[in-house]
């Protein structure tokens, strides 16, 4: 008795410590989204340094993943299919945000590194002063993955890459399959053209039916003139 009351006492204090870390996260992210006062500053800029243009929708993804925790009581698993699919789609957005200082800076590694840290400490010292953000990119997630594809499958390969990511990265998300959909539309297209040839098959045979009555009356018209 005395160890399964533990074991509940353990199990009661592990939930509340989720739930607690649930409440933390989303007021974290309000914080961040209205950058309000230093700490609602630093998250913001956080969140620029890693994500650059797309630090508002890492926020809003800490807002939601704090309400589920909240309401679950439990961590997500971070690495099932789904969301797989998602930082699958992620990089490759971040990638083509990117794109630009890639093309730029003349495809020199150290030159879109020095050049993005530049920016993003510029926009550190804006936002704490001022709260403006004022960023292009996808921030050092982005320059990281933009420098690699580039010097793996340089720049127009670049952005195919990015392309193809974002597409099976959704796939993945949503469960969404391109094979079904070339199915179906094939199938379409068999189902639209079949009556078309029944159509033309029932023309054909009428058009023989009617050459065949015709042939008899034109013996008949051949023996009348003999």
């Amino acid at each position: 008795m005395a160890k399964k009351k533990k074991r509940k006492s353990n199990k009661e204090q592990n939930s509340h410590l989720i739930e607690l870390l649930g409440i933390a996260l989303v007021l974290i992210s309000i914080l961040g989204i209205g950058r309000y006062g230093l700490v609602g500053k630093l998250v913001s800029a956080f969140a620029v340094f890693l994500t650059g243009v797309g630090y508002n929708i890492v926020l809003i993804v800490l807002l939601i993943l704090g309400g589920y925790i909240i309401v679950k009581r439990e961590h997500p698993k971070y690495f099932n299919s789904k969301l797989i699919g998602l930082y699958i789609a992620a990089i490759g957005v971040l990638v083509l945000c990117h794109f630009k200082y890639i093309t730029n800076y003349n495809q020199e590694a150290a030159l879109i590194f020095s050049e993005t840290l530049d920016d993003l400490l510029s926009c550190f010292n804006n936002i704490m002063s001022s709260g403006i953000v004022n960023i292009d990119g996808g921030g050092f997630i982005g320059c990281s993955f933009a420098v690699l594809f580039n010097l793996l499958f340089a720049l127009q390969g670049t952005r195919i890459v990015s392309i193809v990511f974002i597409v099976a990265g959704l796939c993945l998300f949503t469960g969404f399959s391109i094979l079904d959909v070339v199915k179906k539309t094939v199938e379409k297209t068999k189902n639209i053209h079949l009556p078309t040839r029944v159509h033309n098959t029932n023309e054909d045979d009428e058009e023989d039916n009617i050459e065949e009555e015709e042939e008899p009356n034109t013996e008949k018209k051949t023996k009348i003139v003999i």
